[in-house]
């Protein structure tokens, strides 16, 4: 008989991206977004063998338990308070315009929870070489 059992717990954070120029026109700036997110699993399988006869059993038998929390979360830069883009010339792509971040309507702000709960068993049979011909 074998027991595996396994509990990895996985913290996640994906800051807001940096902001690349374009070439003849960028959308500057690019939104701030944030994503964490925290996971725990666990599972554990017992498997073992046994013999009916004719018949080699070997039976795994388990369980899986599970939970991830994810935020998310998005501000939209305004480029002088009041534009979301800025058209630049593709002979000067720099722009020095202040550019302030706030949510607007379509952000996100939002959080979820991933459940996961599951029991298996898996039977693999191998027949004795008198049955097989």
């Amino acid at each position: 008989m074998v027991v595996a059992n396994g509990s990895p717990f996985a913290p996640f954070a994906h800051p807001a991206p940096t902001r690349r120029p374009g070439i003849s026109s960028a959308r500057a700036p690019r939104p701030a977004t944030t994503t964490s997110r925290k996971s725990i699993f666990n599972q554990t399988d017992l498997t073992f063998s046994l013999n009916t006869g004719a018949v080699k059993h070997k039976l795994l038998v388990g369980a899986e338990l599970g939970q991830q929390d994810t935020d998310n979360f998005r501000n939209t830069g305004f480029v002088n308070n009041t534009a979301t883009s800025v058209t630049v010339p593709l002979a000067f792509p720099t722009t020095y315009a202040p550019v302030v971040y706030r949510q607007a309507a379509t952000d996100a702000n939002n959080s979820g929870k991933a459940r996961v709960a599951a029991l298996y068993v898996q039977d693999q049979i191998e027949l004795a070489a008198a049955r097989r011909a």
